[in-house]
């Protein structure tokens, strides 16, 4: 299939100004603060809001070696949590930077290798097999170009393109080459709509950490109880404010697991390491607790997690 017209002269740098300034850059606006709300989110889990609580009564109740026992274990628990989940978002990170941060762009009718950072709307851009799609765009010259688009879609097969269809950023080219125009910024593109949409969804808690927050809720609540009872039995009794004080005490920290988080934490922590010796990322602790309670796993067809090729791994002869 040719479709081929006068190779695109691209825009005059007078035009990129321009549009820049109408329309803004396709770099990063503001900054990333994905590991912040990953730290916020471990600072303030449920089990350290009631340790909080917890210490501040046994403080209050003069036990303050039993307070810092309890909040010694409460930040060895959230610093293992949050270097593990900060840890596993850089490599992420780390992994993203090196894609492909150039584009060939057409600019006064010359080729020139560009940051994408830089690239506008309307910027024409170079594509050839092999080529990775920066930014969601429309094919203004084509003499024959196919498209592998698994990433976005699920579909293995490669996709023809005409004079006027889209490429969305995220694809691939895998054969011919190309012309098109930049239609859309990264940050109106199509993966990053995506994106959002998957992030909408709240991660639920595993079964083990939902289990273990309901423990600590129920005991809280009985700890309170108890307490309650205890004071009323006190002053009924007429003892001294020091037995009620030491009474309180002891219930709190006999009530209270402080090692069940921890050892649980821990736990979790190994595994995420074992599992990193074999090239995967745990973002979550949790998640190893949740992969090891699946019992059905379905995946997508071929595109999505394997390539649509096939290699020789062995061969056999077989006599007749």
């Amino acid at each position: 299939m040719t479709q081929e017209s006068a190779a695109p002269s691209g825009l005059s740098q007078a035009e990129v100004i321009k549009n820049r300034q109408k329309y803004g850059s396709n770099a990063p606006v503001g900054r990333d603060y994905t590991s912040l709300k990953l730290v916020i989110k471990s600072l303030f889990s449920v089990y350290n809001v009631i340790m909080a609580v917890l210490i501040v009564i046994l403080y209050a109740v003069r036990e303050q070696s039993a307070g810092q026992f309890i909040g010694i274990v409460a930040a060895i628990n959230t610093a293992i949590e949050i270097i593990q989940e900060v840890r596993a978002r850089m490599t992420i990170k780390k992994i993203s930077s090196r894609l492909e941060k150039k584009a060939t762009v057409i600019r006064d009718g010359k080729k020139q290798e560009v940051s994408v950072d830089d690239l506008v709307i309307d910027d024409v851009l170079y594509i050839g097999a092999g080529d990775r799609i920066p930014v969601d765009g429309e094919l203004v010259n084509l003499t024959y170009a196919e498209f592998d688009e698994s990433i976005l879609t699920g579909e293995s097969k490669y996709i023809s393109k005409r004079l006027g269809d889209e490429v969305r950023a995220g694809s691939f080219v895998t054969a011919g080459s190309s012309y098109y125009k930049v239609t859309k910024l990264a940050k109106d593109s199509f993966i990053q709509e995506l994106t959002k949409q998957v992030g909408a969804f709240a991660t639920p808690e595993s079964p083990l950490q939902s289990q273990i927050n309901q423990v600590i809720k129920a005991l809280t609540y009985m700890t309170i109880f108890f307490i309650i009872l205890l004071v009323a039995e006190g002053i009924v009794s007429e003892n001294q404010k020091e037995e009620i004080i030491v009474n309180s005490s002891v219930l709190v920290t006999s009530l209270i697991p402080q090692g069940l988080i921890l050892i649980t934490t821990i736990s979790f922590a190994y595994g995420a390491i074992r599992i990193a010796r074999n090239q995967a990322i745990v973002q979550r602790l949790s998640a190893i607790e949740t992969m090891a309670n699946t019992k059905v796993v379905c995946m997508d067809k071929t595109g999505t997690l394997t390539k649509n090729t096939l290699e020789v791994k062995e061969a056999k002869w077989l006599k007749a």
